[in-house]
């Protein structure tokens, strides 16, 4: 996730979100699922868009139903993400 978070990140289109690196805070202050599962839906309430990875996520998977209520667009590929992103762009700058 990390590598996926770096690819966005140098492309300069988006500030990608990791929900991943919430472990560290894990590790020091240990918390239920749920917890985190709520984390997560938190931070989805103040993204433009959800980028869902392959692979089988009971938290992602939760994500993509939560995103879809929101109207939040769900994006499958780095390529969706990068055309997503500058369309959003343009749009706010009248291009």
């Amino acid at each position: 996730m990390i590598g996926i978070a770096d690819a966005l990140a140098d492309g300069g289109l988006v500030a990608p979100l990791v929900p991943h690196l919430t472990m560290l805070w894990h590790t020091v202050t240990p918390r239920d699922l749920d917890f985190w599962y709520e984390y997560d839906l938190a931070l989805l309430r103040r993204c433009d868009a959800l980028l869902r990875v392959e692979g089988r996520s009971t938290g992602a998977d939760g994500e993509v139903v939560y995103a879809e209520e929101l109207g939040t667009p769900v994006l499958h590929s780095l390529e969706q993400v990068t055309a997503w992103a500058q369309n959003w762009l343009d749009e706010r700058s009248g291009g």
